[in-house]
């Protein structure tokens, strides 16, 4: 539009410029005309030869010249219509951008109202939330302070029924058991034997049912408290009541152990009332005799060890093991290697539970030669061993002992199968094993694998003392559990494939899990 009101202004410029130069032209031409001879109006008056007066002398004016007219310019005024036009276009445009800029800063002022009546409301509605989080943080500080108090009121309650209950136990077993007469008759001593057992089995009877009151009571106030509370102290006392209640456990199994034993030593006094007639007079009817015999096989007492019944389908390992020990360098290297592990100590009597987990320092490594060459020497000094294999990825000690589809050491601690049925044992040495088991899963260090496995193994630990468990990689989750239930680690080191940083990356691995390595076992030095 700027570039349109200039040309218009050009032409405005010329138009005048052209009229100013005409008044110039009109008076050159009539000076023109005054120069030239001739041309003198005077001479074209016709005059006489008299004088004339100054009075009769008249004015003459020049006569008016028209200025020249300047010729029309199409294309001017073209230019011009155009010119005019496109201005008018340009106006009428400003007038629209005008009026829409008017239509803009009208819609933005009702935005900012807008937005500052809906930053208002939100202002209020942050209030009103925040007066509400702040009433349901004193709620839930008055629930919680109510279920403490709900929670210290039932341990209490609990607290004084287990007291209950001991003192029942106590007075149950401080009463006193029915004597035996040294003139009692067979029928006498078999009336007692009867009344012995029917006690025994009432006495029994009733620590179950104790204890099951107990368990469902405690499983019903950890319903009860679960569905009240969904607060973090929750677990605490689910805690204390596992606790509790493994503790009410234990103690109920030391109670029947010691009436147990007390029938023990009555039914000890009976048999030597029975068996001291027959001793003394040869010549009696043997009846006697055969009674005793029959009391003393009702009263036998069960062996202290249950040793498996499963035999290893494939014994070669075992038997290669146990050739290789035959080399005295061999020999006296795992000895030293058992020195450092268990320390002098004898075998054949182990009083103290030992279970040594062996792992490795690089990943598909297995320590399944070494564990088993150990428990090999372990036996040839007349200890009773049990190998665990406890490579769920690998499995190449279970394989190698032909036992890949039976049950093991994943299925038993998941509790899908008994103990006892994964349990092997070579009678030439006196080695027992519990293959990895026929699951291609492993286990994980969550709290119900960890609890089952450390179960388990405190079972295994009372008929097997020295358990040796042939671990793989430290990259697994297995690996980091058996670490975490064994007394002691160890970590195979294949010299000449690992380095210093493997060593110190599988050490490092497992002292995350917060499990220390006890030691380093060079492999190349007992092949």
């Amino acid at each position: 539009m700027a570039r349109f009101l200039k040309a218009l202004k050009g032409l405005q410029s010329l138009d005048s410029t052209d009229q100013e130069n005409a008044p110039e032209v009109q008076s050159q031409s009539i000076d023109a005309r005054q120069d030239q001879p001739g041309d003198d109006i005077r001479s074209t008056i016709p005059t006489d030869n008299r004088p004339q007066s100054a009075a009769s002398q008249t004015m003459v004016m020049p006569e008016q010249v028209e200025p020249p007219q300047s010729e029309p310019s199409p294309d001017k005024d073209e230019l011009v219509r155009k010119l005019t036009q496109q201005l008018t276009i340009a106006l009428k445009q400003r007038d629209v951008v005008a009026d829409e800029m008017l239509k803009v800063r009208e819609k933005l002022e009702s935005n900012d109202q807008r937005h500052e009546e809906e930053i208002v409301r939100l202002r209020d509605s942050v209030e009103g939330h925040q007066r509400s989080a702040k009433t349901i943080e004193i709620e839930l500080k008055s629930i919680e302070s109510e279920l403490r108090q709900q929670l210290i009121r039932q341990q209490d309650e609990f607290v004084q029924r287990l007291g209950e209950v001991e003192r029942q136990m106590l007075q149950q077993v401080e009463r006193p058991l029915p004597t035996v007469t040294e003139s009692a008759t067979d029928a006498e001593l078999r009336e007692f034997q009867a009344e012995l057992r029917q006690q025994m089995v009432r006495e029994k009877e009733d620590f179950v049912r104790r204890l099951a009151e107990i368990e469902s009571r405690i499983a019903e106030q950890a319903k009860s408290s679960v569905a009240k509370s969904e607060v973090a102290a929750q677990s605490n006392h689910n805690a204390e009541l596992k606790s509790l209640q493994a503790e009410i456990h234990q103690q109920m199994v030391r109670q029947q152990q010691e009436f147990a034993q007390r029938i023990g030593d009555v039914e000890k006094q009976v048999r030597k009332q029975v068996d001291a007639p027959i001793a003394a007079t040869e010549s009696t009817p043997p009846v006697m005799g055969k009674s005793a015999i029959r009391k003393a096989e009702i009263f036998k007492p069960l062996p202290s060890r249950l040793e498996a019944d499963k035999q290893i389908p494939n014994t070669d390992a075992i038997s290669t093991a146990m050739k290789l020990l035959e080399d005295p360098a061999v020999t006296h290297q795992f000895e030293q290697l058992a020195d450092a592990v268990f320390g002098h100590i004898d075998f054949q009597n182990v009083n103290q539970p030992e279970v040594v987990n062996f792992g490795t320092c690089c990943p598909g490594q297995c320590t399944s030669d070494l564990v088993l060459r150990l428990a090999a020497w372990i036996s040839r000094q007349g200890g009773d061993v049990l190998v665990i294999d406890g490579a769920l990825r690998q499995k190449r000690l279970t394989e190698r002992l032909g036992l890949r589809t039976s049950p093991g050491l994943f299925e038993f601690v998941r509790r899908e199968t008994y103990r006892q049925d994964g349990t092997f044992r070579h009678k030439e040495s006196g080695i027992s094993f519990i293959p990895a088991g026929k699951s291609s899963f492993v286990l994980t260090t969550s709290e119900s694998d960890f609890v089952s496995l450390r179960d388990q193994l405190r079972e295994i630990a009372k008929t097997n003392p020295l358990i040796l468990i042939a671990g793989e990689g430290p990259d697994l989750s297995t690996s980091w559990l058996l670490a975490q239930i064994a007394t002691k680690t160890y970590l195979q080191v294949e010299l000449g494939e690992a380095s210093g940083a493997d060593v110190r990356a599988a050490v490092d691995c497992f002292l995350r899990q917060g499990c220390e390595p006890s030691g380093l076992v060079a492999m190349n030095a007992l092949k």
